[in-house]
């Protein structure tokens, strides 16, 4: 889904802040996103993981993307659609980006033994994952139809 295509959604909640690069930040819109998933009667255990999924990904646009300097910011935008018990979280950093399949494989060869590298996996199996603009936007999403699936 494209960013203007979430920007039309009818019947949504959004919100849009920047935060500086610093890990210290990445809490304070993690725990937004998830009081007001929760506010929206989104499932709570869903929620939180997907949240964990969010975490993820501004860790990687702090630490990879700007390189945890506190002048670049990460934009964040959340959109709830309401009907379909729908959420999208985009995450952009001001770093280079990078090539998607160039991020070694976290669970088969030297990715094994890595202390790092989890973050991508961490997020595609929390929810959708989507890379854009060079690696440095990423659109996640949750719905309540998908986890009623499960």
């Amino acid at each position: 889904m494209t960013k203007e295509n979430l920007e039309n959604l009818e019947g949504s909640e959004h919100f849009e802040e920047s935060f500086e690069s610093t890990i210290a930040s990445i809490a304070q819109v993690e725990d937004r996103i998830n009081a007001k998933l929760i506010a929206l009667h989104f499932d709570e255990e869903e929620a939180f993981k997907f949240c964990l999924a969010v975490r993820e990904a501004a860790v990687n646009a702090v630490v990879h993307g700007n390189q945890e300097d506190p002048s670049k910011k990460v934009l964040v935008d959340f959109n709830f659609d309401v009907l379909k018990q729908e959420a999208f979280v985009t995450i952009t950093d001001e770093g280079p980006g990078f090539v998607l399949d160039e991020v070694p494989d976290p669970i088969h060869g030297d990715g094994l033994l890595k202390t790092s590298g989890r973050g991508i996996l961490l997020m595609k199996a929390l929810g959708k994952a989507e890379f854009l603009n060079n690696g440095k936007t990423v659109i996640l999403r949750k719905s309540q139809e998908e986890i009623e699936k499960k």
